[in-house]
């Protein structure tokens, strides 16, 4: 594959992102793939987990 179609390549990926986060269906999810992430994230202390985590599954207090 040469420069041109893998600029095309990632261009049309990136495009294909941006319209899949446009639609409002779409969840923003801090930890995508939990069961591959390190246990201790650079941002986890701006995402909040432990405290979404706490309120359960109802999203109500623990």
């Amino acid at each position: 594959m040469d420069a041109a179609e893998a600029a095309a390549r990632a261009r049309a990926g990136l495009e294909a992102l941006v319209a899949a986060f446009d639609d409002p269906a779409t969840p923003y999810r801090a930890r995508p793939r939990p069961d591959l992430a390190l246990r201790f994230g650079d941002y986890d202390h701006l995402a909040r987990i432990g405290e979404w985590s706490a309120a359960g599954a109802d999203g109500g207090a623990p």
